[in-house]
């Protein structure tokens, strides 16, 4: 009688997982059926898989945004989510241009939409990814002008070197300059790694671009100003160009990218010049060369410029990097 009950409650059991499972892949069909069909459910599918990927809120409210708005271009033709075809989605971008947004905005949105599909296609909602061979738009890039050497010279002349921190930031500015060092390879720098004697700083792999070492060169003039700043700036740390806080070790921190290119802009003001930026200083050692600007007056490449110069694999992309 026990064995007869207990059969019966398995056979219940059973029966009840069944209806469970039937009624779950028939929820999953209807889900799924809404999603295609209709696009307010697919956009709460679309955030809810951003939200369950661990994207920031404010991330899941622009996916949110620009899913909307191809959605209500979509709703005002009646094209469902399933009947979204390539010609859709090129139609939508011409929309976009034609209301005079820029190409990073338009690129912004589709990456959206390309995205949508593409999880679509990976959930098995739809077989294929309209967007695909949908090309971004082409944007336009930003060109860092290097300075002038009439700018160079009015930067230089406007350092107060009996202040310290002025003192270290020209003579960080003629590293730069003559160097061409990329900004955290610049400030990163350690004493240890600079060869006073040989004209030479070294930059580890850790701080270099790619974590590739490699070894810059300078001039007797910024050799002086290097020699002069290590004999003036009194305080014991392995930094060449600390800040002026230190932690609760009492240990200097290395000057950040934040804090010196916003007192380069101090300095470009009082030098008249402009919008300045980090990246420009870099840049004037190749202006004469590359650009083919006029000889600087105040400050001249050079041979160890020249052959760092020469060492440049590939102008453009050396130059843009």
């Amino acid at each position: 009688m026990i064995g007869k009950f207990k059969g019966t409650v398995v056979a219940n059991q059973r029966a009840h997982v069944t209806t469970l499972q039937v009624s779950a892949v028939r929820q999953d069909e209807d889900n799924r059926t809404q999603i295609l069909a209709n696009w307010s459910a697919a956009q709460a599918w679309f955030l809810a898989n951003a939200t369950r990927e661990g994207q920031s809120p404010l991330s899941v409210l622009t996916r949110g945004q620009r899913i909307r708005l191809f959605a209500a271009h979509c709703e005002a033709q009646a094209v469902t989510p399933d009947q979204v075809n390539q010609s859709h989605i090129k139609a939508y971008v011409d929309k976009c241009l034609k209301e005079k947004l820029s190409h990073f905005t338009v690129n912004g949105r589709l990456r959206v939409i390309k995205t949508f599909f593409a999880e679509g296609v990976a959930e098995g909602l739809f077989t294929v990814n309209p967007a695909t061979g949908v090309k971004k738009l082409r944007e336009a890039t930003n060109t860092v002008v290097p300075l002038s050497a009439v700018q160079v010279s009015a930067l230089l002349k406007i350092f107060n070197k009996t202040d310290w921190v002025e003192l270290r930031d020209s003579t960080i500015v003629s590293l730069f300059l003559d160097t061409g060092l990329r900004i955290q390879e610049g400030l990163q720098s350690r004493v240890d790694d600079l060869k006073l004697s040989e004209g030479a700083l070294f930059i580890p792999p850790e701080h270099g671009k790619g974590n590739k070492a490699r070894t810059v060169y300078f001039g007797k003039q910024t050799a002086a100003a290097l020699s002069f700043w290590l004999a003036k700036r009194g305080v014991e740390t392995p930094i060449l160009f600390p800040g002026v806080y230190v932690d609760a070790s009492g240990n200097y921190g290395s000057l950040t990218t934040r804090a010196f290119a916003k007192r380069l802009t101090k300095y470009g003001t009082k030098a008249g010049i402009k919008h300045i930026h980090p990246h420009m200083l870099r840049l004037f050692m190749v202006a004469p060369l590359f650009f083919g600007s006029s000889s600087p007056s105040m400050i001249v490449p050079s041979t160890t410029m020249v052959v760092n110069f020469n060492k440049i694999a590939s102008l453009p992309s050396r130059v843009g990097g």
